[in-house]
């Protein structure tokens, strides 16, 4: 999971940067005084991303990235927190932030793919990797743009402008595009956008989240989802209808891609957590999920929770089978039952998950005990976790409480 870490800053420094004038700094006017100091020391800072691209087709975007090339990492940490309180995300990704500013900072980086699972990337940063290589990890040429943040050129290895300028939606590099699911995903869906239904193989789907080998296994994925349809006869994949085609087109312009898989690593170190028994890091990492990813859902209820934890675990597809909702056990019903497949069954317990809403964790243990609910699954599995989870709505917490039963 990413982890913002506050860096230490010299005394006296304000949380957030200001000016000359002493008001805060806006993220652009921040850009421009980083870009300064790293000038001072030989480096270089570019606008990346889509700021870029949104300059040039005269969009707004508050969305700023930059990237700071020519600078060791510690020089990088250093001349930041001279200018506010400096946060690195992340241990390896090179990526930093400035409390109380939404710039993203970030080192030239590499990605590598290490295995066929979406998170399976080996990343690299580099201050010296050059901006033809740092623009050739990118996903499509217009999203490969970089601008001096000082003189204003742009830097442009792959005529992403004149595709701007074209309309044409062309990715950068054959080999990295093709490593990543989810970059081919989104071109799938912006051509799906359009109205056009795309060619798709669905007999190399795997049924899980973690082995996509291919394009056709992430459209085949969001059609067990329920988010696309597939006509069988044409074997083609299309957008179902106008309210899904409406909420992809706000995740493409609110360009929250890289979110997506940033939520994957979190639900991934939800399970790994529940799994490890440590109650702590569960409360805390629904806690996170629920305000980073679900903050819409309004907290009143035990059915609220649970589609917060619905969203929490989907990364336990790779090892277990859908979640049972409101199992019948004999006594009650179970509130979520998640089995593990054939394959996983010895290495990984079932978890019955019980939710209780302002009142505590030891209720939710002692009515699955008291239910037996246990007894209802002790046929399809063998070791069972049981994980009790309370929203404390006075203190606004998540509070987890975990036991085990050995087989």
């Amino acid at each position: 999971m990413s982890k913002k870490v506050l860096l230490a800053r010299p005394a006296g420094v304000v949380p957030a940067a200001v000016g000359k004038g002493g008001a805060v700094m806006t993220d652009a006017e921040l850009a421009r005084a980083i870009a300064e100091k790293a000038a001072e020391q030989g480096g270089t800072v570019y606008f990346v991303g889509g700021c870029v691209r949104d300059r040039l087709l005269g969009l707004e975007n508050k969305d700023i990235d930059i990237e700071v090339h020519g600078i060791p990492a510690e020089a990088l940490e250093q001349l930041l927190s001279e200018l506010g309180a400096c946060m690195k995300i992340g241990k390896s990704f090179g990526i930093y932030g400035l409390k109380g500013h939404a710039l993203d900072i970030a080192l030239p980086r590499t990605e590598r793919r290490t295995g066929v699972g979406h998170r399976d990337f080996a990343v690299t940063s580099d201050p010296f990797l050059g901006t033809y290589e740092a623009a050739k990890r990118r996903d499509f040429t217009m999203n490969a743009l970089m601008q001096n943040v000082l003189t204003g050129e742009i830097i442009d290895h792959f005529g992403g402008r004149q595709d701007l300028q074209d309309g044409v939606l062309r990715h950068v590099d054959d080999v990295t595009f093709t490593e990543d699911p989810l970059r081919v995903l989104r071109a799938a869906i912006i051509e799906m956008m359009s109205g056009a239904a795309v060619d798709v193989d669905v007999t190399s789907f795997q049924n899980d989240t973690v082995s996509f080998a291919n394009r056709d296994d992430v459209l085949t994925y969001l059609i067990h989802l329920g988010y696309l349809a597939y006509d069988q006869d044409r074997e083609q994949v299309f957008i179902p209808n106008e309210e899904i085609r409406h909420e992809l087109n706000n995740a493409v312009k609110r360009n929250k891609w890289n979110e997506m898989i940033t939520f994957q690593k979190e639900s991934a170190d939800l399970l790994d957590a529940t799994l490890d028994m440590d109650e702590k890091a569960v409360a805390d990492g629904i806690e996170r999920i629920h305000q980073e990813y679900s903050s819409v859902i309004q907290y009143n209820d035990e059915n609220s929770l649970s589609s917060v934890l619905t969203i929490a675990y989907l990364s336990s597809m790779q090892y277990y089978f859908q979640p049972v909702r409101e199992l019948p056990t004999g006594r009650g019903f179970a509130d979520f039952v998640y089995l593990p497949k054939p394959e996983y069954r010895t290495s990984y317990p079932a978890l019955l998950v019980e939710l209780k809403w302002n009142k505590s964790t030891d209720t939710a243990i002692e009515q699955i005990w008291d239910k037996k609910y246990p007894d209802s699954i002790l046929e399809y599995t063998g070791n069972i976790l049981l994980v009790g989870i309370n929203y404390n709505k006075k203190t606004k917490e998540h509070e987890c409480r975990i036991e085990k039963i050995k087989r």
